[in-house]
């Protein structure tokens, strides 16, 4: 007996079509048979990469919510595309897992692009801290001096193990679950846009 991944009802060995949905029985066999890690993790380094640098890129950042879900839906279409499932053969679950394994990767990735020019050009970090000066002039004296003491742990020359900590985490947390949700999406979006066989054309 196997369960229809579109409604959740069981369907006989030897069924062709679920009876609920219309969901052919060929999608539910292969939902049933559970997709390895490999199977993700080349969406996830493509489109983690992408969705990292991207992010990461001025004027190009300003997406950077986009990019992240947007990441976590094209992982997810991706990996539906390779195993050959399509729509109704992914499940939520797959579209999450995408997406999570492409927001941590792609916090990786934003975190190398934040930290590494801080080596390669430490004069930027001297400019920075020039106009990040300028601007705590105008907050009230005990604003400014605990803006400060963060601003001066995550762009210090060179970087602190703990800012490049505080940085990895936060993209963690954000990047992950921008993605995540962005490989739901994706999956429910096709699983609705594709018409069951059972279905009755318009």
């Amino acid at each position: 007996m196997i369960t229809c991944p579109q409604c959740g009802a069981t369907l006989a060995d030897n069924a062709q079509y679920c009876m609920q949905c219309g969901t052919p029985a060929q999608a539910a066999r292969a939902a049933a048979d559970s997709l390895g890690t490999d199977a993700f993790l080349g969406p996830a380094v493509i489109f983690g990469s992408a969705m990292g640098v991207l992010s990461s890129v001025p004027l190009v950042n300003c997406l950077c919510c986009a990019w992240m879900l947007g990441g976590g839906a094209a992982a997810a279409w991706m990996v539906g595309r390779n195993t050959g499932r399509g729509p109704q053969g992914m499940t939520y679950g797959d579209g999450a897992f995408a997406g999570v394994l492409t927001g941590i990767w792609g916090s990786l990735v934003a975190t190398l692009a934040a930290i590494l020019p801080r080596f390669l050009f430490p004069d930027l970090v001297a400019n920075q801290q020039e106009a990040l000066d300028a601007i705590l002039t105008e907050y009230p004296t005990e604003v400014a001096a605990e803006v400060r003491q963060i601003i001066e742990i995550l762009a210090s020359d060179p970087p602190s193990l703990l800012g490049i900590l505080v940085i990895l985490v936060s993209n963690l947390l954000i990047y992950g679950l921008l993605a995540m949700i962005g490989g739901i999406i994706l999956v429910g979006v096709l699983r609705k846009s594709s018409p069951s066989p059972g279905s009755a054309p318009d």
